[in-house]
């Protein structure tokens, strides 16, 4: 109904209990007729359920207001009035009146027989919205036995709804009862953990931490730095910012702290994260997360012999780096194999071009993966051939990493093998790249070492590209 019907049906009231002439509008002139308290009642709770299902209301806070006044003054019997008077002036923000009449509409409900759970429900929420948790929260269970002894399921779950949102969204939820600042404090992050855990509201955890971080500083709680880092970290490795993630582990590492179980759990938090993410965007994540956890243990050799943590951890990530290989193997290789058989040359190019285009990706582990592979199924037959080819890609691989010690033994086999082979073209790409090693490398004996050994070869190459050119 549009505002300014309900404005003079409401003034054919006001002008009705006044004994005046006033539904001249909606009748004949001739004609008498009543508004009852009924079609009061039923205006009323039109109008309370508009506003607590969409937030706003057909008519203005001001007007709403005026009416609710009079009407008050005509039929003070009814609690609806209340309850309008309340959600009134929670649509306006006055929730100082607001909380007075909610109060009335509980007094009222409970003489005039209305649903009591209601009334129990729209005060935990006022409570709830005024900051009131507890207080709330115990309005919502009164609620809650209220809607169950009469049987109302539709308040039941609107009651279980608001129970949950009280619960999640405020950090000191029963934590009175604990005096001192440090346990508060970590049940609050103890709180954002488990929130993270189950996938909530990132908004709401944020403010956690907040509130956490701004309590350590300004109550001055000690031994809480690091928990609100890593916690933090976490956080902010849910919404994909490895920027802040690999700042908040860094400022974690950082902590002065004497507690060796708390520096080991920060070092098995940075090494879940690189092995689980592309965070820090290099390769070799498994291999990177495992030397973080050796890296601890040499540095500290006499405290971590006693802890568990970092043991169980790294098992765990070999065991899980294992599967992976084995796993990502069957699904580059599946195909090729199936149709064309593992030992075929159509077979090992088509290897050879996939770990390319890994190492061109920089994906330098799983190149690695696929060419320990082949090599492995090479060795097991009789006869090695491709072998030199596999061993000169896995150390292109190392150096493309930056291992040039690692890629120097892999060249020397590599040029034993092409020996064997008969296969001069790779033999001499093997003294090609390991000469390159040399030369690069600060030992004067390896750099003379590099210019004979490119003394010895460049004829028999020039010969080479001489013989093939006449072709």
């Amino acid at each position: 109904m549009p505002d300014d019907r309900f404005y003079d049906l409401f003034r054919a009231f006001e002008m009705y209990c006044s004994h005046q002439a006033g539904d001249d509008i909606f009748t004949d002139q001739q004609e008498e007729r009543w508004i009852s308290e009924h079609n009061i009642v039923t205006f009323l709770r039109a109008q309370a359920e508009m506003i607590e299902k969409t937030g706003q209301s057909s008519i203005h806070p001001t007007v709403m207001h005026n009416y609710l006044r009079e009407l008050e003054q005509c039929v003070p019997d009814i609690p609806y009035i209340h309850q309008m008077k309340y959600l009134n002036y929670a649509l306006s923000k006055e929730h100082v009146q607001s909380l007075y009449h909610l109060h009335n509409y509980f007094d009222s409900s409970v003489n005039q027989g209305v649903e009591i759970q209601y009334a129990l429900l729209n005060l935990g929420i006022l409570e709830y919205k005024f900051g009131h948790f507890s207080d709330a929260l115990f309005a919502f269970n009164d609620a809650l036995t209220a809607a169950r002894k009469n049987k109302d399921e539709y308040c039941l779950q609107e009651i279980q709804y608001w129970i949950e949102t009280c619960r999640k969204n405020h950090y000191f939820q029963g934590s009175s009862s604990f005096t001192n600042d440090y346990l508060n404090n970590m049940k609050a992050l103890t709180l954002a953990r488990d929130m993270i855990c189950r996938g909530d509201s990132n908004r709401h955890i944020f403010e956690i931490l907040y509130k956490t971080s701004i309590n350590i500083i300004m109550k001055d709680i000690e031994q809480m730095d690091r928990v609100q880092c890593l916690i933090t970290a976490l956080a902010w490795l849910r919404c994909g910012n490895s920027t802040l993630v690999s700042s908040y582990l860094e400022l974690a590492k950082s902590v002065k702290d004497s507690r060796i179980e708390d520096i080991e759990k920060t070092v098995l938090l940075n090494a879940k994260m690189v092995f689980y993410t592309d965070l820090l965007e290099l390769a070799g994540e498994s291999e990177m997360a495992i030397g973080l956890i050796d890296m601890f243990t040499r540095q500290y050799p006499k405290e971590s012999v006693l802890l568990m943590d970092w043991k169980m951890t790294r098992a765990s990530l070999l065991n899980q780096t294992h599967n992976k290989k084995r796993k990502y193997l069957d699904i580059q290789s599946g195909l090729l194999y199936s149709t064309l058989g593992p030992n075929s040359d159509e077979y090992l190019n088509g290897i050879y071009k996939n770990v390319q285009t890994l190492v061109d990706n920089r994906e330098f582990e799983s190149a690695l993966d696929i060419l320990d592979c082949i090599q492995d199924q090479i060795q097991k037959r009789d006869n090695a051939s491709g072998l030199d080819t596999v061993l000169i890609m896995k150390a292109e691989t190392y150096i493309q990493m930056g291992y040039h010690n690692g890629a120097i033994p892999i060249l020397q086999k590599a040029m034993t093998q092409s020996k064997l082979a008969y296969n001069t073209k790779n033999f001499y790409i093997a003294v090609i790249k390991l000469v390159r090693i040399y030369i690069r490398s600060k030992n004067a004996e390896l750099k003379k070492k590099a210019i004979l050994m490119l003394e010895h070869i460049f004829p028999k190459v020039n010969a080479r590209i001489k013989v093939e050119w006449s072709y």
